[in-house]
């Protein structure tokens, strides 16, 4: 693997095993010698914090304001974060990144406003596109324990955790990972099941190794 530091982002469906296989990747990269940083979006700063308190219905806001400060944390993340990790010489695991905005805030913002948005933001080296159906996701989820402001509410899921929702943001990741491939993206697809059965961990997990080796060379 090359010296030089990559940004690495895992995306995909609630459910579909990105925070897994991020916390994985990071360790593994660790442990054969690289300098690795593993973070998330939204992020744990100030902005993130809000963010995942309005998933967490603690907080309301209208679609287009949540999109907006999914990008505005988007930004401070990569300012106060991943640049310099990128800058110190270490590689980067991000647990989810634009591609996340474009797929979810798009079920009811315009795409196109939500690209320009984040059209400054860095490009990965690669992103990692976990596949899962719905049909494996969604047991997943349920299978969470609901936090106690979920209790306290009388809910027992986040924002965008039901089944015609993840239908359509499934849809909206594989048909926007396209564009951004034809736009020169690399962008490499995982599958999370085989013949509608999920993939051992340690089997996907291997195969997402493999292409970071391939894909971070220079």
């Amino acid at each position: 693997m090359s010296n030089q530091a990559r940004f690495i982002v895992l995306e995909g469906i609630d459910g579909s095993g990105i925070t897994t296989h991020s916390k994985l990747l990071h360790g593994w990269l660790e442990k054969t010698g690289q300098r690795a940083v593993l973070t998330k979006e939204p992020s744990d700063r100030p902005l993130g914090v809000c963010i995942r308190r309005a998933l967490g219905h603690q907080l309301s806001f209208d679609p287009r304001t949540l999109a907006l400060l999914f990008a505005a944390d988007r930004s401070d993340h990569l300012h106060s974060v991943i640049e310099p990790a990128l800058a110190g010489g270490a590689h980067v695991v991000c647990d989810r990144y634009y591609l996340s905005s474009y797929a979810y805030q798009s079920l009811d913002q315009d795409l196109e406003w939500i690209m320009q948005m984040n059209r400054e933001c860095r490009r990965p080296d690669v992103t990692l596109l976990l596949d899962v159906p719905v049909s494996v996701s969604l047991p997943r989820i349920k299978q969470r324990p609901p936090t106690w402001e979920l209790i306290e509410k009388g809910q027992d899921g986040e924002l965008f955790e039901e089944q015609d929702t993840l239908a359509r943001v499934h849809a909206n990741f594989l048909k926007i990972a396209e564009c951004l491939r034809a736009q020169g993206e690399t962008i490499i697809m995982v599958k999370g099941t085989n013949d509608g059965a999920p993939r051992p961990i340690a089997e996907v997990q291997n195969e997402i190794r493999n292409i970071v080796q391939r894909t971070v060379e220079v």
